[in-house]
């Protein structure tokens, strides 16, 4: 009788964890190669899933809208990518979360090069720079989650 609640409970907490979901190895974020948002201190840390941007004086830049690019509101944006990790096989299938909006992957992954990224390009307000980044590389797969700070004492450039 021990030996099958043991088993019930291990079974339990296998399928509480992500019971048949595939997991890829989080790739690290970077600035995208547009360096959207000017030039800013940039540093990643892998353990936390953090990326820190800008720093003591440092701007973000001020972009109108531009809907070529995607973007209908104008505001101060930063540029962050990730390289999909090896062994995505429909990157179509995949789905994010950055602070609370829903995206689709046709709305991030951009082929550059051969290879696939996950572009995003955020509006950063003044009361607003912690921002959670959540991704589901391809249906059925683990979700993955980055942390994205504007460091103290970055600034906002002004509406021109």
């Amino acid at each position: 009788m021990k030996r099958f609640f043991i088993t019930i409970l291990l079974i339990s907490l296998f399928c509480l964890g992500g019971c048949g979901k595939k997991e890829f190895l989080q790739p690290v974020i970077s600035r995208d190669i547009y360096m959207t948002g000017g030039s800013l201190s940039f540093s990643y840390d892998d353990i936390t899933k953090t990326a820190l941007i800008g720093g003591n004086n440092e701007v973000i830049q001020y972009y109108q809208t531009d809907i070529a690019k995607g973007w209908n509101e104008e505001g101060n944006r930063i540029g962050i990518q990730i390289i999909v990790p090896k062994g995505v096989k429909d990157v179509g299938s995949g789905t994010a979360e950055l602070n609370g909006k829903e995206y689709l992957s046709k709305d991030y992954i951009k082929k550059i090069n051969d290879m696939y990224y996950a572009l995003f390009q955020p509006i950063i307000k003044e009361n607003d720079k912690e921002l959670t980044l959540k991704i589901i590389w391809q249906e059925g797969c683990k979700e993955q989650q980055y942390n994205i700070k504007i460091m103290e004492g970055t600034i906002l450039m002004p509406h021109p």
